[in-house]
């Protein structure tokens, strides 16, 4: 995807909140082929405490269930003008310290955050470049 307001800045990974309401969702959406409502489509979910509870009382093997996290990091070199998409499914939920540990770990020098996110201070002090973008363009 190129866009004038999108590439002024090499940015190595993006932030966006999931909320299809929202018209950077909305846009990035559809110029990635519908990549973002793929991925929510298939993100894990945590089980019912009715079904885990009925899994118990039947006696049959539990499952080793992994914690859902409130966000997803997904490789998107092919569909973007970055090389990764931080995605946040929900922001009640959502830590910033999990985004600093993913800019750490990825050795992130800038990123581009999609309104209505804004990063931590702490974390814009340790980045070379952090772009906010809060309009859209059609």
């Amino acid at each position: 995807m190129k866009d004038v307001n999108l590439s002024a800045t090499s940015c190595k990974l993006w932030v966006l909140i999931e909320d299809p309401q929202n018209p950077w969702w909305q846009k990035l959406n559809f110029n990635s082929g519908f990549l973002l409502s793929e991925i929510h489509r298939y993100r894990k979910t945590k089980a019912p405490m009715e079904l885990s509870q009925l899994v118990h009382d039947i006696g049959f093997p539990a499952r080793q269930q992994t914690e859902t996290k409130p966000w997803t990091l997904v490789g998107c070199r092919n569909h973007f003008d970055a090389d990764w998409l931080f995605l946040i499914h929900d922001p009640k939920e959502f830590k910033s310290q999990d985004l600093e540990q993913v800019v750490e770990q990825l050795q992130i020098k800038n990123l581009r955050c999609f309104a209505p996110f804004e990063p931590a201070a702490s974390l814009k002090a340790r980045l070379e470049h952090c772009d906010l973008v809060t309009s859209s363009t059609n």
